[in-house]
């Protein structure tokens, strides 16, 4: 995966005026590992529906995965919604709404609202992921 960012022109030099053809900060190309999202023919607003709802979520402090909308260069351009991968080694188990609700109400409650708010129809415990370590031992 690569992400393309479009920013400002590059320096030529540093605040001193001094030659710096990497930048100041010693930058690199890196490549992170991530999920993407298209528009297709049945969600033809994919990618605008999850960067204003990831902008919302973030808004209303709720913990959302970064993301940006990224492009695949090329004759015919491709645009994504790509989302970090933070690198679990085994893919996260569905969430137990049960136990989310005993040791996490304030966050489940937002989870709820904000569902209702951008009218999310699909919430299931498979598309809610949780650690097992975050449930602490309330019982």
């Amino acid at each position: 995966m690569k992400i393309n960012r479009m920013g400002q022109a590059p320096r030529r030099t540093n605040t001193r005026e001094e030659r710096n053809p990497i930048g100041t900060a010693g930058q690199r190309q890196i490549q992170i590992p991530g999920w993407e999202k298209t528009n297709s023919r049945i969600s033809p607003y994919c990618i605008p529906n999850e960067y204003i709802c990831a902008e919302l979520g973030r808004y209303l402090r709720l913990p959302i995965i970064p993301g940006a909308i990224t492009v695949e260069r090329g004759d015919l351009p491709k645009y994504w919604y790509t989302m970090l991968d933070f690198g679990e080694e085994q893919p996260l188990p569905p969430a137990d709404p049960h136990e989310c609700i005993g040791c996490l109400p304030e966050l489940c409650a937002g989870i709820v609202l904000f569902d209702i708010f951008i009218a999310n129809r699909d919430r299931t415990p498979t598309n809610l992921k949780m650690p097992a370590s975050t449930y602490p031992s309330w019982r």
